[in-house]
């Protein structure tokens, strides 16, 4: 048997990736996987009493689902809480994940909780199995942000922070680690009609949207960038667009420029959400959902440009299950309308309550400012 595909050989390759990790989840993980090797004496895991082991292509497969849950998760394995995995699984499973591929990482994090014990935040019994009632993980429209309901967390933002959050979040449809990962050098507001971005391909959780072309519109996010930027705490170009607000109070061991954690993220987010009675999901890809609703209903944008904005490549199915209420809700519509029916259309969510530019009032059908003239819809993505 080649190196290549030796069990024993694929193990140890893994266990020096772990090692590469930062120092608590690679001492975590290889104490775990240590404990589960029947040749390995330096520690032992018993279970009924009994030494428990595993085979090594199983710890190989224990080791990889472990280290790819490390690069979604800002925090230790150890110190993240149940809510946070159960969102990080229900975010795989949205983007498409295989049901099996899922479950085969949530068994590795269960076995890795249970050996931690007490020591571990999390609950290993409050881990939730991916849902297989609805297999292809689809969307109900009812459950869909709205326009209305982005533009009362807008409005709810008491600085150009949260704002920018709200924005990017709403208007590029990219995973939360996209965004929590972009440089004040990734974006410039004043490229292009709309402004442009760049994700950040020094960051090694994208999960392959860095490899979808490269520049991407800001659209409805443009102003906020632009205002965020200029009240950054420390301007540096290479420090994070999405960083603490100046002055605030930041736990040891992080700096002004640092990114903010997907937790104080998820709890900013909730925030705002209580502020302008949204009573919706808000979780990070709640936002993604939106946007690609707002794409598909609103500008009748053809899948291959909606896969371009939010990462996924031509070849992905996203559009076909996930998204499949899209074209459900369009038929029904032109049912309707082809018998007589008036039908009602929502304004379009991706033009902005206010001019970008003078902040003048826009109706959601405006195509261009009644004050300053700056033309709506900006969608262009070349």
């Amino acid at each position: 048997m080649g190196r290549a595909t030796d069990p024993r050989h694929r193990y140890e390759s893994e266990k020096e990736r772990v090692s590469k990790l930062p120092d608590g989840d690679a001492d975590a993980i290889t104490e775990f996987l240590r404990a589960l090797d029947p040749e390995d004496l330096g520690y032992q895991h018993t279970k009924n009493g009994k030494i428990d082991t595993k085979a090594a292509s199983t710890l190989v497969s224990y080791g990889r689902a472990l280290r790819l849950l490390t690069d979604e998760l800002d925090d230790d394995l150890l110190d993240v809480s149940t809510g946070t995995f159960n969102e990080q699984f229900a975010t795989w499973k949205d983007d498409g994940f295989a049901d099996k591929t899922i479950k085969q990482r949530q068994s590795a994090l269960i076995k890795f909780l249970r050996y931690h014990g007490d020591a571990a935040r999390a609950d290993p019994d409050g881990i939730v199995f991916v849902k297989v009632e609805n297999p292809n993980g689809t969307i109900e429209p009812e459950d869909v942000l709205t326009g209305d309901d982005v533009e009362a967390m807008r409005s709810a933002c008491s600085n150009w922070r949260d704002q920018c959050l709200i924005d990017m979040l709403a208007y590029t449809g990219q995973r939360v680690r996209a965004i929590q990962t972009l440089r004040l050098k990734d974006v410039d507001p004043k490229e292009g009609e709309s402004g442009r971005y760049r994700l950040n391909t020094d960051d090694l959780g994208l999960k392959g949207a860095d490899k979808i072309g490269e520049k991407r519109p800001l659209l409805g996010a443009q102003k906020a960038v632009c205002e965020w930027t200029r009240s950054h705490p420390t301007g540096d170009p290479d420090d994070y667009l999405i960083t603490g607000l100046p002055g605030s109070n930041r736990p040891n061991g992080v700096s002004a420029g640092d990114y903010l954690g997907r937790t104080s993220l998820m709890t900013r987010l909730k925030v705002l959400a209580d502020r302008a009675d949204v009573e919706k999901d808000v979780n990070p890809h709640a936002f993604r959902h939106f946007f690609v609703t707002t794409c598909k209903r609103d500008y009748d944008m053809d899948d291959s440009k909606v896969k371009f904005l939010i990462g996924h490549n031509q070849d992905s199915r996203v559009m076909e299950t996930t998204y499949q209420h899209l074209s459900d809700q369009e038929f029904n519509l032109a049912v309707e309308e082809s018998h007589g029916y008036e039908v009602e259309k929502d304004d379009s969510a991706l033009t902005p309550a206010t001019c970008i530019t003078c902040d003048e009032p826009l109706p959601g059908s405006a195509k261009a400012c009644p004050g300053c003239g700056t033309v709506y819809p900006r969608v262009q993505i070349s």
